[in-house]
């Protein structure tokens, strides 16, 4: 995902493996809705990552999406 920024004329690139629906700005964050959950980026951040998931005893829950550390 690309974000560029008018008033420093500057582009700052996200990586975002999910296929983005819908955007949707809220003061300073931009909610983004994908294929795979919803992404919040704040600033120059990298975008954190949610998705509904299902506990053991049937519950649904928001769960963070932890990214796997390359070796």
């Amino acid at each position: 995902m690309l974000r560029f920024d008018p008033q420093s004329e500057t582009i700052s690139k996200f990586d975002l493996p999910d296929f983005a629906r819908e955007f949707l700005r809220v003061k300073d964050d931009l909610l983004i809705a994908t294929s795979g959950g919803i992404a919040i980026l704040h600033g120059n951040d990298e975008p954190a990552r949610y998705f509904v998931d299902r506990t053991t005893d049937g519950r649904l829950r928001i769960a963070e999406v932890i990214r796997k550390l390359s070796r």
